[in-house]
């Protein structure tokens, strides 16, 4: 095994090639990115209308997670999985939230009102605010830090 104080030609060219090759791809995926980004446009309203498409399914977990606390994970499981696959099968117009607030195996433990809050996709934002707002400012004192020098 060659140590790293000892000379070798093959590891320093292996190690700068990997360095060069490095580079372009983050060139690469910067441009790509860019291109992404550029005409990007936002339409909060669609945004809402697609997260209520699966009829608060799309929060299965968080209702499983809150409810294993008093009922077991098993059992929270298997509740939330009956309930998503009613949802799921039926025909017609019934939401996650009808399905679970005539639940007493749910409602004896949630109280509707907070089934209610689980099911709302906002509440699941966790700490996404807070990092982009710190990426923002990093960004930002990036591009000062460049126009200074």
């Amino acid at each position: 095994m060659i140590h790293s104080h000892e000379v070798d030609g093959a590891r320093f060219a292996i190690m700068q090639n990997a360095v060069e090759l490095s580079a372009v791809l983050a060139g690469d995926i910067l441009k790509a990115i860019y291109s992404v980004l550029v005409g990007l446009e936002i339409y909060p309203e669609h945004m809402k209308r697609n997260l209520e498409l699966s009829g608060g399914l799309i929060n299965a977990e968080a209702v499983m997670m809150t409810l294993a606390d008093t009922i077991g994970r098993q059992v929270a499981h298997e509740v939330v999985h009956e309930a998503a696959h009613h949802v799921a099968t039926s025909g017609a117009a019934i939401t996650f939230y009808d399905v679970l607030s005539k639940d007493s195996r749910v409602t004896g433990h949630v109280p509707p009102d907070v089934i209610k809050k689980i099911l709302n996709p906002a509440t699941h934002t966790g700490l996404s605010a807070q990092l982009a707002k710190e990426t923002a400012a990093r960004a930002y004192a990036v591009v000062n830090l460049q126009r200074t020098h």
